[in-house]
């Protein structure tokens, strides 16, 4: 139930149910001592947690509250549930902790992904039961809604396997979790009945039901659409897709962009179960990163050498998001076999938990590059969580080239003030594969690791996102977003070809006046041209346009984009009209900026920046430039205020007389 139904039915607002509060993925580094998770997951109220070693041949683990922390069973085995250490897992209201002395989950020298999931109606249920033998036998669920799939395991003794129903594949057909097997035809593990949205069915099979017993259901859900700011949004997709055997692979609509997939092989051929998460790395144009659920050893591979697949957000009007398959590797696309998958989606601008201050999604730090050339080096950062965006410049010295790099791009970077292709070496490989903190930079890198330089770091929400498309030549070429409101501002840049600028729009471009025919290079001092970068279009909601301009939509070419829009008290996309006076504009944004953007609206002048990690104040400020190599320079151009910023000069970089700015400005 909605919480609009809930209103009309007189029974109050509902809370609020964000995706940070369902699902949460988290790497961390083994440390043979006790260890706690924080997240926004309050797992003590029922949860999921499964955990697997990258970097060691130990087995998956997944522990629940029904169960208790203490106890463990290994999806890539027939065991049952096994008894390791006490309290190997406690669980709590903001997270979990783990217990030393265990090495499946937290062995000196050893990395790990935790995935937790919270048990929610809409999203997933946590049911044990006794058998009984009976076919036909039901088992009530808590799900609210029909499941999509449903995974039973016997815990009380070894043997027998993980028995899998999946809504693509119908109630007479199962795939086991711990083998590679393809669906198979039985009437003993379902009944031939499909669940409902209160009970599912059981025939009498030893792995799902027989006396003397003790069985756990995981139970999730399937485009259950109640959560959100609105409670309108689903969290999980359980669906299907046919392979083509193809490195052009199919594109698979989800209906959301995901943060985690699982992809199995059921028709057609035996195949390992394949597992993809963003913290990881799933890279447009790159190696991605997968583990596998092995059937014997539990070794399982985080492998980086395959581009097996892209999360897209959806290229055409009846695109909404999804994944895209860049491989013809039996695993996930062989032709003419059936594949399907669960998806878990990534906080968006509709279902994400809104930002409680500006720090929250963004940051700008200064650090000592490592002048030595002998070590790699993170961007700082002190967003909660995982980085989806890092921008560094080097500020004393110029000559550097602006770095940008982001999740979606992996180890590609673009140059802000270049019209160049993706510069590969400034980054490393995977260089977002940790918890926090931004890009990782090559040791020795000079452009954003030697020297003193500037990281400024995006975390995706409502007021900011990036993303990848391909073009496709054509007028009206429509590319899906997540940002749940038109986008004010937007960068866009080709990654294939050198000879295609940045294009930036912004809502209030020659003075606001059909800004959708218009763009600005951001690697140029140029002013406004008219051109179709976007297709004479508005962005909106959910979808912007691109049009007949190869900048922005030559056919083939992969593109990236950033979309910027107003989030009271944390950021604002905006304009002001200088007045040529050292006692200049005064402008209120509802907070005090650490990053500010300016630029005229007019040729002939550059992209200025100015943040409180370069020296932004009341009282003094310096700046640099997102188009050009120079480094910090010290001119008292721009002041924050109270509620905002004033200008400081009569200079007609940011303050001529009448003439229109345009801003962005970040808490």
């Amino acid at each position: 139930m909605t919480p609009m139904q809930q209103m009309f039915l007189g029974l109050g607002a509902a809370q609020k149910t964000y995706m940070e509060n369902l699902f949460n993925i988290h790497l961390r580094d083994g440390s043979g001592s006790a260890a706690t998770v924080t997240s926004d997951v309050k797992m003590s109220d029922g949860s999921f947690l499964w955990t697997k070693a990258r970097n060691a041949s130990h087995w998956h683990v997944v522990y629940d509250t029904v169960r208790g922390g203490s106890y463990s069973l290994t999806p890539n085995s027939s065991n049952g549930q096994a008894n390791n250490v006490a309290g190997a897992v406690t669980f709590n209201a903001s997270g979990y902790s783990i217990a030393s002395g265990y090495a499946e989950n937290n062995a000196t020298n050893n990395t790990y992904v935790d995935w937790s999931l919270k048990k929610t109606k809409g999203f997933l249920d946590i049911v044990q039961y006794s058998g009984d033998s009976n076919s036909g036998r039901t088992v009530a669920h808590s799900l609210g809604s029909v499941p999509g799939s449903i995974w039973i395991k016997r815990i009380n003794s070894d043997g027998g396997t993980w028995t899998v129903y999946h809504r693509s594949l119908g109630n007479t057909k199962y795939l086991a979790l711990n083998e590679q097997a393809a669906a198979t035809t039985s009437s003993s593990r379902w009944n031939n009945t499909t669940p409902t949205s209160s009970v599912f069915t059981l025939g009498n099979n030893s792995s799902v039901n027989t006396s003397g017993n003790t069985y756990i259901a995981y139970v999730f859900a399937h485009n259950d659409q109640q959560f959100g700011e609105n409670g309108d949004q689903p969290a999980i997709a359980c669906g299907t897709y046919t392979g083509n055997g193809s490195s052009t692979g199919p594109e698979v609509q989800v209906g959301f962009q995901p943060q985690f997939l699982i992809i199995k092989r059921a028709v057609g051929g035996t195949e390992h179960w394949m597992m993809f998460d963003e913290a990881r790395g799933v890279y447009y144009y790159q190696y991605d990163q997968d583990i596998e659920i092995g059937d014997s050893g539990g070794a399982g591979d985080d492998r980086f050498a395959i581009n097996w697949l892209d999360f897209t957000g959806g290229y055409d009007d009846f695109q909404e998001g999804g994944f895209r398959i860049t491989t013809s590797y039996n695993h996930i696309n062989a032709n003419g076999n059936t594949y399907v998958y669960w998806a878990i989606r990534r906080p968006d601008g509709l279902i994400g938990k809104p930002p409680d201050a500006g720090t929250d999604v963004f940051d700008c730090e200064t650090r000592t590059g490592s002048d030595t050339g002998d070590a790699n080096q993170k961007a700082d950062s002190d967003i909660p969580g995982r980085v989806d965006m890092t921008i560094t410049k080097r500020t004393d010295s110029g000559g550097e080239y602006w770095v940008l790099s982001s999740r979606v791009g992996g180890g590609f970077a673009l140059k802000t003030n270049s019209s160049g292709t993706m510069v590969t070496g400034a980054t490393t490989d995977n260089p977002y594969d940790h918890q926090s903190g931004g890009a990782e930079y090559t040791a020795g890198n000079g452009a954003a690791n030697s020297g003193d330089v500037v990281d400024f770091t995006w975390k995706r929400h409502a007021g900011f996102d990036c993303l990848t498309y391909k073009g496709n030549g054509n007028e009206h070429h429509r590319i899906h977003h997540s940002l749940g409101k038109a986008p004010e501002m937007m960068w866009i840049k080709s990654m294939d070809t050198t000879s295609y600028d940045w294009h930036v729009y912004h809502k209030n471009t020659d003075g606001g006046s059909a800004p959708q025919d218009k763009s600005m290079h951001l690697n140029t001092v140029d002013g406004p041209e008219s051109n179709a970068a976007f297709n004479g279009s508005s962005p909106g909601a959910s979808k912007f346009s691109v049009g007949l301009l190869n900048d922005t939509n030559a056919n083939n070419t992969g593109f990236f984009a950033c979309l910027f829009a107003s989030v009271d008290g944390i950021c604002k996309v905006g304009s002001y009209t200088g007045n040529g006076s050292n006692t200049g504009t005064s402008v209120t944004l509802g907070f005090v900026p650490r990053f500010l953007m300016i630029k005229k609206d007019g040729a002939g002048v550059g992209w200025n920046v100015f943040s409180s990690a370069t020296t932004f104040t009341n009282s003094d400020s310096k700046y640099m430039q997102f188009n050009a190599t120079t480094e910090l320079t010290s001119d008292d151009r721009v002041h924050t205020t109270a509620d905002g910023f004033q200008l400081q000069t009569s200079n007609n970089e940011v303050n001529s007389n009448n003439a229109n700015y345009l801003y962005y400005a970040h808490a």
